[in-house]
Protein backbone atom coordinates (compact mmCIF):
# COMPACT_ATOMS: atom_id res chain seq x y z
CA UNK A 1 0.00 0.00 0.00
CA UNK A 2 1.37 3.40 -1.06
CA UNK A 3 -0.35 6.21 0.81
CA UNK A 4 -1.51 5.91 4.43
CA UNK A 5 -4.09 8.69 4.55
CA UNK A 6 -7.52 8.51 6.11
CA UNK A 7 -9.23 6.34 3.48
CA UNK A 8 -6.30 3.92 3.34
CA UNK A 9 -5.95 3.39 7.06
CA UNK A 10 -9.63 3.62 8.08
CA UNK A 11 -11.22 1.62 5.25
CA UNK A 12 -8.80 -0.14 2.88
CA UNK A 13 -6.61 -1.65 5.58
CA UNK A 14 -9.41 -2.94 7.84
CA UNK A 15 -11.15 -4.45 4.81
CA UNK A 16 -8.04 -6.03 3.30
CA UNK A 17 -6.70 -7.42 6.56
CA UNK A 18 -10.00 -9.23 7.12
CA UNK A 19 -10.45 -10.61 3.57
CA UNK A 20 -9.97 -14.34 3.05
CA UNK A 21 -7.05 -15.12 0.78
CA UNK A 22 -5.45 -11.69 1.20
CA UNK A 23 -2.36 -10.77 3.18
CA UNK A 24 -1.12 -7.20 3.48
CA UNK A 25 2.67 -7.18 3.73
CA UNK A 26 3.82 -3.55 3.69
CA UNK A 27 2.79 0.10 3.63
CA UNK A 28 4.64 3.17 2.43
CA UNK A 29 4.08 6.91 2.46
CA UNK A 30 5.98 10.06 1.57
CA UNK A 31 5.54 10.81 5.27
CA UNK A 32 7.66 8.02 6.75
CA UNK A 33 6.36 8.67 10.26
CA UNK A 34 2.77 8.13 9.09
CA UNK A 35 3.72 4.87 7.36
CA UNK A 36 5.55 3.65 10.48
CA UNK A 37 2.58 4.49 12.72
CA UNK A 38 0.09 2.69 10.48
CA UNK A 39 2.42 -0.29 10.13
CA UNK A 40 2.64 -0.63 13.92
CA UNK A 41 -1.14 -0.38 14.31
CA UNK A 42 -1.75 -3.21 11.82
CA UNK A 43 1.38 -5.26 12.57
CA UNK A 44 2.83 -4.67 9.11
CA UNK A 45 6.14 -3.65 7.63
CA UNK A 46 6.75 -0.08 6.47
CA UNK A 47 9.14 0.54 3.59
CA UNK A 48 10.77 3.76 2.38
CA UNK A 49 9.93 5.65 -0.77
CA UNK A 50 10.88 5.79 -3.58
CA UNK A 51 10.37 2.10 -4.28
CA UNK A 52 13.47 -0.02 -4.77
CA UNK A 53 14.03 -3.08 -6.92
CA UNK A 54 13.58 -5.43 -3.98
CA UNK A 55 11.38 -3.75 -1.39
CA UNK A 56 8.10 -4.77 -3.03
CA UNK A 57 9.18 -8.15 -4.39
CA UNK A 58 6.91 -10.09 -2.01
CA UNK A 59 3.59 -8.71 -3.24
CA UNK A 60 1.20 -9.26 -6.14
CA UNK A 61 -0.83 -6.04 -5.98
CA UNK A 62 -0.13 -2.54 -4.71
CA UNK A 63 -2.85 -0.12 -3.66
CA UNK A 64 -1.79 3.33 -4.87
CA UNK A 65 -3.64 5.76 -2.60
CA UNK A 66 -1.34 8.74 -2.87
CA UNK A 67 -2.45 12.04 -4.48
CA UNK A 68 -3.03 11.71 -8.22
CA UNK A 69 -0.11 13.97 -9.10
CA UNK A 70 2.41 11.67 -7.39
CA UNK A 71 1.43 8.36 -8.98
CA UNK A 72 3.31 8.32 -12.27
CA UNK A 73 6.69 7.04 -10.99
CA UNK A 74 5.04 4.44 -8.73
CA UNK A 75 2.91 3.00 -11.53
CA UNK A 76 5.82 2.98 -13.98
CA UNK A 77 7.92 1.09 -11.45
CA UNK A 78 5.17 -1.45 -10.65
CA UNK A 79 4.41 -2.12 -14.31
CA UNK A 80 8.09 -2.72 -14.97
CA UNK A 81 8.17 -5.24 -12.13
CA UNK A 82 5.01 -7.04 -13.32
CA UNK A 83 3.07 -6.07 -10.20
CA UNK A 84 -0.62 -5.17 -10.49
CA UNK A 85 -1.96 -1.86 -9.17
CA UNK A 86 -5.30 -0.76 -7.76
CA UNK A 87 -5.53 3.02 -7.82
CA UNK A 88 -7.74 5.21 -5.67
CA UNK A 89 -10.05 7.60 -7.49
CA UNK A 90 -9.63 9.84 -9.37
CA UNK A 91 -7.52 7.69 -11.65
CA UNK A 92 -5.95 10.54 -13.63
CA UNK A 93 -6.37 14.23 -14.45
CA UNK A 94 -6.22 14.04 -18.24
CA UNK A 95 -6.81 11.48 -20.96
CA UNK A 96 -3.11 11.50 -21.78
CA UNK A 97 -2.21 10.86 -18.14
CA UNK A 98 -4.84 8.12 -17.94
CA UNK A 99 -3.30 6.29 -20.90
CA UNK A 100 0.21 6.81 -19.55
CA UNK A 101 -0.79 5.28 -16.20
CA UNK A 102 -2.78 2.36 -17.62
CA UNK A 103 -1.11 1.34 -20.88
CA UNK A 104 1.94 -0.45 -19.36
CA UNK A 105 -0.40 -2.88 -17.56
CA UNK A 106 -2.60 -5.69 -18.81
CA UNK A 107 -6.29 -4.73 -18.59
CA UNK A 108 -6.79 -7.12 -15.66
CA UNK A 109 -3.81 -5.72 -13.74
CA UNK A 110 -4.80 -2.08 -13.30
CA UNK A 111 -7.98 -0.93 -11.53
CA UNK A 112 -9.60 2.20 -10.16
CA UNK A 113 -11.54 2.54 -6.89
CA UNK A 114 -14.79 4.05 -8.15
CA UNK A 115 -16.52 2.22 -5.34
CA UNK A 116 -20.04 3.63 -5.77
CA UNK A 117 -20.44 1.14 -8.62
CA UNK A 118 -20.62 -1.49 -5.86
CA UNK A 119 -23.54 0.19 -4.05
CA UNK A 120 -26.72 -1.83 -4.01
CA UNK A 121 -28.67 1.22 -5.20
CA UNK A 122 -26.32 1.71 -8.18
CA UNK A 123 -26.74 -1.93 -9.16
CA UNK A 124 -30.52 -1.64 -8.87
CA UNK A 125 -30.77 1.44 -11.08
CA UNK A 126 -28.35 -0.05 -13.61
CA UNK A 127 -30.50 -3.19 -13.84
CA UNK A 128 -33.68 -1.13 -14.31
CA UNK A 129 -32.04 0.87 -17.10
CA UNK A 130 -30.43 -2.14 -18.79
CA UNK A 131 -33.68 -4.14 -18.79
CA UNK A 132 -35.73 -1.19 -19.98
CA UNK A 133 -38.28 -1.33 -17.15
CA UNK A 134 -39.05 2.40 -17.48
CA UNK A 135 -37.74 2.99 -20.97
CA UNK A 136 -34.64 4.99 -21.76
CA UNK A 137 -33.62 7.85 -19.43
CA UNK A 138 -34.60 11.24 -20.82
CA UNK A 139 -32.66 13.38 -18.32
CA UNK A 140 -30.26 12.98 -15.38
CA UNK A 141 -29.73 15.49 -12.56
CA UNK A 142 -26.72 15.22 -10.22
CA UNK A 143 -26.22 17.33 -7.08
CA UNK A 144 -23.61 16.84 -4.37
CA UNK A 145 -21.53 18.79 -1.90
CA UNK A 146 -21.71 20.79 1.30
CA UNK A 147 -19.94 23.58 3.14
CA UNK A 148 -16.58 21.84 3.40
CA UNK A 149 -13.30 21.60 1.53
CA UNK A 150 -13.71 17.93 0.88
CA UNK A 151 -13.85 14.58 2.62
CA UNK A 152 -11.68 11.62 3.29
CA UNK A 153 -8.37 13.49 3.50
CA UNK A 154 -6.19 14.35 6.47
CA UNK A 155 -5.35 17.76 5.04
CA UNK A 156 -6.32 19.38 1.82
CA UNK A 157 -3.77 19.06 -0.97
CA UNK A 158 -6.16 20.58 -3.48
CA UNK A 159 -4.38 23.95 -3.41
CA UNK A 160 -1.33 22.36 -5.02
CA UNK A 161 -2.25 21.76 -8.66
CA UNK A 162 0.74 19.43 -9.02
CA UNK A 163 -0.86 16.95 -6.60
CA UNK A 164 -4.61 16.97 -7.03
CA UNK A 165 -7.60 19.02 -8.06
CA UNK A 166 -10.83 20.59 -6.90
CA UNK A 167 -14.36 19.42 -6.36
CA UNK A 168 -15.04 18.26 -9.90
CA UNK A 169 -12.04 15.93 -9.93
CA UNK A 170 -12.03 14.77 -6.32
CA UNK A 171 -15.77 14.49 -5.61
CA UNK A 172 -17.63 14.89 -8.89
CA UNK A 173 -15.86 11.90 -10.42
CA UNK A 174 -17.96 9.55 -8.24
CA UNK A 175 -21.43 10.79 -9.21
CA UNK A 176 -20.56 11.41 -12.86
CA UNK A 177 -19.10 7.91 -13.08
CA UNK A 178 -22.28 6.43 -11.61
CA UNK A 179 -24.34 8.22 -14.29
CA UNK A 180 -22.07 6.93 -17.06
CA UNK A 181 -21.84 3.45 -15.56
CA UNK A 182 -25.62 3.13 -15.19
CA UNK A 183 -26.40 4.34 -18.71
CA UNK A 184 -23.46 2.69 -20.46
CA UNK A 185 -22.31 6.06 -21.78
CA UNK A 186 -18.84 6.02 -23.31
CA UNK A 187 -18.59 9.61 -24.54
CA UNK A 188 -20.08 13.03 -23.97
CA UNK A 189 -20.65 16.54 -25.28
CA UNK A 190 -20.41 19.65 -23.09
CA UNK A 191 -23.40 22.00 -23.40
CA UNK A 192 -22.54 24.57 -20.74
CA UNK A 193 -20.18 24.87 -17.79
CA UNK A 194 -19.52 27.17 -14.86
CA UNK A 195 -16.61 26.45 -12.53
CA UNK A 196 -15.71 28.74 -9.63
CA UNK A 197 -11.97 28.63 -8.99
CA UNK A 198 -10.33 29.67 -5.73
CA UNK A 199 -6.70 29.66 -6.76
CA UNK A 200 -5.91 26.37 -8.52
CA UNK A 201 -8.85 24.29 -7.24
CA UNK A 202 -12.49 24.69 -8.17
CA UNK A 203 -14.90 24.98 -5.23
CA UNK A 204 -18.10 24.98 -7.31
CA UNK A 205 -18.79 23.21 -10.60
CA UNK A 206 -22.10 23.25 -12.40
CA UNK A 207 -23.33 22.85 -15.93
CA UNK A 208 -24.90 20.51 -18.43
CA UNK A 209 -23.53 17.77 -20.63
CA UNK A 210 -24.98 15.22 -23.00
CA UNK A 211 -24.13 11.55 -22.49
CA UNK A 212 -23.67 9.36 -25.56
CA UNK A 213 -23.23 5.60 -25.83
CA UNK A 214 -21.47 5.65 -29.19
CA UNK A 215 -24.32 3.70 -30.81
CA UNK A 216 -26.10 5.58 -33.57
CA UNK A 217 -29.55 4.35 -32.56
CA UNK A 218 -29.34 5.59 -28.96
CA UNK A 219 -30.67 9.06 -28.18
CA UNK A 220 -28.36 11.37 -26.21
CA UNK A 221 -29.15 11.84 -22.52
CA UNK A 222 -28.92 15.37 -21.05
CA UNK A 223 -27.22 15.51 -17.64
CA UNK A 224 -27.30 18.56 -15.36
CA UNK A 225 -24.76 18.68 -12.52
CA UNK A 226 -24.03 20.80 -9.47
CA UNK A 227 -21.10 20.19 -7.12
CA UNK A 228 -20.25 22.67 -4.37
CA UNK A 229 -18.02 23.02 -1.33
CA UNK A 230 -19.57 26.43 -0.61
CA UNK A 231 -23.27 25.55 -0.45
CA UNK A 232 -25.37 22.87 1.16
CA UNK A 233 -27.05 20.93 -1.62
CA UNK A 234 -29.28 17.87 -1.76
CA UNK A 235 -26.93 15.00 -2.51
CA UNK A 236 -28.71 12.80 -5.02
CA UNK A 237 -28.79 11.52 -8.57
CA UNK A 238 -32.13 11.66 -10.36
CA UNK A 239 -32.83 9.53 -13.43
CA UNK A 240 -35.90 10.80 -15.28
CA UNK A 241 -37.86 8.57 -17.66
CA UNK A 242 -40.92 9.25 -19.85
CA UNK A 243 -43.43 8.21 -17.16
CA UNK A 244 -41.45 8.05 -13.89
CA UNK A 245 -38.19 8.96 -12.18
CA UNK A 246 -35.66 7.27 -9.90
CA UNK A 247 -33.69 9.07 -7.21
CA UNK A 248 -30.82 7.79 -5.09
CA UNK A 249 -28.56 9.45 -2.52
CA UNK A 250 -24.78 9.36 -2.34
CA UNK A 251 -24.51 7.06 0.68
CA UNK A 252 -24.16 3.27 0.43
CA UNK A 253 -27.32 2.77 2.51
CA UNK A 254 -29.42 5.04 0.27
CA UNK A 255 -32.46 3.33 -1.18
CA UNK A 256 -33.80 3.88 -4.67
CA UNK A 257 -36.95 6.00 -4.69
CA UNK A 258 -39.44 5.61 -7.51
CA UNK A 259 -41.70 8.55 -8.33
CA UNK A 260 -44.57 8.16 -10.74
CA UNK A 261 -46.55 10.74 -12.68
CA UNK A 262 -49.18 12.97 -11.10
CA UNK A 263 -52.42 11.08 -10.63
CA UNK A 264 -55.40 13.08 -11.85
CA UNK A 265 -58.56 12.88 -9.78
CA UNK A 266 -56.78 12.87 -6.41
CA UNK A 267 -57.72 15.50 -3.88
CA UNK A 268 -54.30 16.96 -4.50
CA UNK A 269 -53.75 16.63 -8.23
CA UNK A 270 -50.11 17.69 -7.88
CA UNK A 271 -49.31 14.75 -5.63
CA UNK A 272 -47.05 12.12 -7.14
CA UNK A 273 -46.79 8.43 -6.37
CA UNK A 274 -43.59 7.77 -4.44
CA UNK A 275 -42.15 4.49 -3.16
CA UNK A 276 -38.84 3.15 -1.89
CA UNK A 277 -37.43 0.03 -3.52
CA UNK A 278 -36.24 -2.81 -1.34
CA UNK A 279 -32.43 -3.33 -1.57
CA UNK A 280 -31.60 -6.21 -3.92
CA UNK A 281 -29.01 -7.76 -1.62
CA UNK A 282 -26.55 -7.93 -4.51
CA UNK A 283 -24.54 -4.84 -3.63
CA UNK A 284 -23.12 -2.88 -0.72
CA UNK A 285 -25.17 -1.01 1.87
CA UNK A 286 -22.16 0.07 3.96
CA UNK A 287 -18.85 1.69 3.06
CA UNK A 288 -16.84 -1.33 4.18
CA UNK A 289 -18.97 -3.63 2.03
CA UNK A 290 -18.42 -1.38 -0.99
CA UNK A 291 -14.64 -1.48 -0.56
CA UNK A 292 -14.78 -5.25 0.01
CA UNK A 293 -16.78 -5.79 -3.17
CA UNK A 294 -14.55 -3.61 -5.33
CA UNK A 295 -11.45 -5.41 -4.05
CA UNK A 296 -13.04 -8.85 -4.47
CA UNK A 297 -14.08 -8.03 -8.03
CA UNK A 298 -10.65 -6.69 -8.94
CA UNK A 299 -8.74 -9.57 -7.34
CA UNK A 300 -10.99 -12.18 -8.97
CA UNK A 301 -10.41 -10.51 -12.35
CA UNK A 302 -6.68 -10.43 -11.71
CA UNK A 303 -6.64 -14.16 -10.91
CA UNK A 304 -8.68 -14.97 -14.03
CA UNK A 305 -6.76 -12.57 -16.29
CA UNK A 306 -9.92 -10.62 -17.15
CA UNK A 307 -10.71 -6.93 -16.72
CA UNK A 308 -12.90 -6.30 -13.69
CA UNK A 309 -15.87 -3.99 -13.22
CA UNK A 310 -13.34 -1.56 -11.73
CA UNK A 311 -10.76 -1.70 -14.51
CA UNK A 312 -8.85 1.45 -15.38
CA UNK A 313 -10.16 1.19 -18.92
CA UNK A 314 -13.75 1.47 -17.67
CA UNK A 315 -12.84 4.71 -15.84
CA UNK A 316 -11.59 6.42 -19.01
CA UNK A 317 -14.97 7.98 -19.99
CA UNK A 318 -15.28 9.89 -16.71
CA UNK A 319 -11.63 10.98 -16.90
CA UNK A 320 -12.28 12.34 -20.40
CA UNK A 321 -15.44 14.14 -19.28
CA UNK A 322 -13.81 15.87 -16.31
CA UNK A 323 -10.68 16.78 -18.29
CA UNK A 324 -12.88 18.29 -21.01
CA UNK A 325 -14.79 20.41 -18.49
CA UNK A 326 -11.57 21.68 -16.91
CA UNK A 327 -10.09 22.41 -20.30
CA UNK A 328 -13.09 24.45 -21.41
CA UNK A 329 -13.33 26.28 -18.09
CA UNK A 330 -9.65 27.26 -18.23
CA UNK A 331 -9.81 28.18 -21.89
CA UNK A 332 -7.47 25.38 -22.97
Amino acid sequence: MIGTGQIARQVHLPVLTSMPGVRVVWVADANAASAASVARAFDLRSIPLPLSATSESDCDVVLVASPVGTRGPYLEHLAGRGIAAFVEKPFARTVQEHHAFASPFAASDIGCGLMRRAYDATMTVRRIVADGWLGRPTRIVVREGGRTRGSGTDHSYFDDERLGGGILLELGCHALDVAMHVTGATCHRVVRHNLLFDGPPDRVAEGEIVLLTGHGDDAPIPLEFQFSWLDDVDCAIEFHFPTASLSVGNRPDSIVRLSGPRVEGNRDSSRRFDAGLQPSGLGATTTSQAFYLEWRDFLDGLAAGTASTFSAASALPVTALIADLYGKARGA
